[in-house]
This record gives C-alpha cells, structure tokens and sequence, in this order.
C-alpha cells in the first residue's frame, strides 16, 4: 500500500474540516425547519465524534510534518484554536442550539485555515532539503 504523502494530509485535512463545518452548519438549517414539518431532532453524535476523532489525528499528523519543514507555530495555534471550539460546541454547549453550530462552524472553518495556512507554509519553504523535493 502506498505511504500518503506529508501534504497529503493538509489536503485531507482541509477536505474534511470543509466537510465538518457544511456539516454544523446545515444541521443548524434542517433542525431549525423540523418543527415546521412537526417533527422532532433525533441527532446521532456518532458522526461528530468521528470526526472529531479524524480531526485530532490528522492535525495532530499535519502540524508535525508541517513543522519539521516550516518550524512555525502559526498553524498550530489554529488548530488548536478551532478542535477548542468544535470540542466546546459538542460537549459543553450541545443543547445551546444555534449558538453550539455557529460556534462548530466557526470552529471547522479554522482547522481548514490551518491547513491551508501549513500547506502554504510548506510551499514557502527556501531549504535544500525543500528546493530538491520540487525538483523532483
């Protein structure tokens, strides 16, 4: 099987932060219009603890390739920045409704920031070790 590339996960990453913070926020939409159709949230956290789950694995994974190249904490505060808030919105304010998706929203949107922020980071990178891989 073939290894996956240290960008890759920046790349994985942004995708699935997109994923997560379309997913707050059309949750936010769908659950506000239920009582219109006269039916009720019957809402699974099992797909936001997964991906809480890859989050934290994949970030975790980005910021260490991220920083052996780049050596900055930037990245790394956003990330950390945005799991806090989606963590806060999910467990300390699940039942505040609109105020818990913004906040996951919020949240998703600065963990894409971070890997784009990593990823463009890396593209900046002046060392050999950086130039010989473009090269390539």
């Amino acid at each position: 099987m073939a290894r996956m590339g240290e960008k890759s996960w920046d790349q994985f990453g942004t995708i699935a932060s997109l994923i997560c913070a379309v997913h707050c926020l059309l949750m936010a939409v769908v659950i506000a219009f239920l009582p219109v159709f006269g039916l009720q949230a019957n809402h699974s956290h099992t797909f936001d603890f997964v991906f809480i789950g890859l989050a934290l694995v994949f970030g975790s994974i980005a910021i260490r390739s991220g920083w052996r190249v780049h050596q900055r904490w930037t990245p790394a505060i956003w990330f950390v920045g945005g799991l806090t808030l989606v963590c806060v919105a999910h467990f300390a304010l699940h039942d505040a409704g609109a105020i818990s998706y913004a906040i996951s929203v919020i949240g998703g949107l600065m963990m894409v920031w971070f890997h784009r922020l990593n990823l463009a980071l890396r593209a900046k990178c002046e060392c050999g070790r950086c130039q010989a891989k473009r090269q390539r």
